[in-house]
């Protein structure tokens, strides 16, 4: 014969039991990056090693989610939304009055510690006014390059 049982007890017991677990156990050992680039600026051979690099170092499995920018705005909106976590913005959005990423705290300052290639960069690169703000780095370019104008000049004879 089937007697009726309380699950109640039941339930309290595997309560106790999880809260008894070292949280530890139940941390992520998983994580998504989404990073919004310019196109070619996260190349498939450079994600590989970065994903690489974390497992090893950090036994974290890392997905990178590269999504590419449109428009320069992109990048504003991407992180107002937080629809990402790193961005290349535009040099020229950083700090237009439209969009203000440093004083409206989109970027997150940079803990130059934590990158040892920094004394290696290109001085010029180091003082950007619109990347570092009361002394505090808020971005670092790692390339640097022209802009191209093309006008088919048959036209302005």
């Amino acid at each position: 014969m089937l007697r009726y049982t309380d699950p109640k007890p039941i339930f309290n017991l595997l309560v106790l039991l999880v809260m008894l677990v070292p949280s530890h156990v139940f941390a992520e050992t998983s994580h998504v990056l989404r990073r919004l680039v310019w196109e070619g600026y996260a190349p498939e051979a450079q994600r590989e090693q970065f994903i690489q690099h974390i497992k090893d170092k950090y036994s974290v499995q890392l997905t990178l989610k590269v999504e590419y920018i449109a428009e320069a705005e992109d990048g504003f909106e991407a992180l107002r939304l937080k629809k990402t976590d790193i961005v290349s913005p535009a040099h020229n959005r950083i700090n237009d009055k439209r969009f203000r990423m440093i004083d409206s705290g989109l970027l997150l300052p940079l803990n130059l510690d934590n990158l040892p290639n920094y004394k290696e960069l290109n001085p010029s690169f180091k003082q950007l006014n619109h990347l570092v703000k009361d002394g505090v780095h808020y971005g670092l370019p790692f390339a640097w390059g022209p802009y191209g104008l093309v006008y088919l000049f048959l036209l302005h004879i």
